[in-house]
């Protein structure tokens, strides 16, 4: 293997898994985290979310419904650092009057999770929010989940989340 980092600008992705099926994970480094530092934590599902539901959306899954589901998912933390710059994009919005809520999880040691202040919220017409204002310290070994809280009839649809740790 090469030690040379990518050049500015460039990105690497990883996917582990069989090919084919609908085990299939993706990591996902994108630019920002190659010319700042650090890496990015990627979690998203496809399709319509569940309405007036409480959606824990999967880490890095290619192929894994926005469902309403009973088990939390949670993602391993592999460096410590600073969770910061949450990004959370829908194919298709929630509508007049709807908001979905997208909040960042920590989970110290794999254990019991807590709401951290890393949350954005999707509303009406927007397909999109951002928080780039908080931030999380977080530890080798912790646990990072996504919880959507969507509203009655939500439209929203194939959520597509990104955080970057530094």
């Amino acid at each position: 293997g090469s030690t040379t980092p990518c050049p500015l600008g460039e990105s690497v992705g990883i996917t582990v898994g069989e090919i084919g099926s609908s085990h299939l994970h993706l990591v996902d480094l994108i630019p920002a985290a190659s010319t700042t530092g650090g890496a990015m934590l990627s979690f998203f599902c496809t399709g319509g979310v569940s309405s007036n539901a409480t959606i824990f959306v999967f880490p890095s899954s290619s192929n894994t419904a926005c469902l309403a589901i009973g088990a939390a998912m949670e993602q391993p933390v592999s460096l410590t650092g600073i969770l910061k710059n949450l990004v959370v994009s829908y194919s298709s919005a929630p509508g007049a009057g709807k908001t979905d809520t997208f909040t960042v999880l920590k989970c110290a040691s794999l254990g019991a999770c807590t709401p951290t202040p890393l949350l954005c919220s999707i509303m009406n017409s927007s397909t999109s929010c951002t928080d780039f204002a908080d931030t999380v310290s977080v530890s080798q070994g912790d646990g990072i989940e996504i919880k959507d809280v969507t509203n009655t009839a939500s439209g929203g649809a194939s959520a597509r989340i990104s955080i970057q740790i530094q």
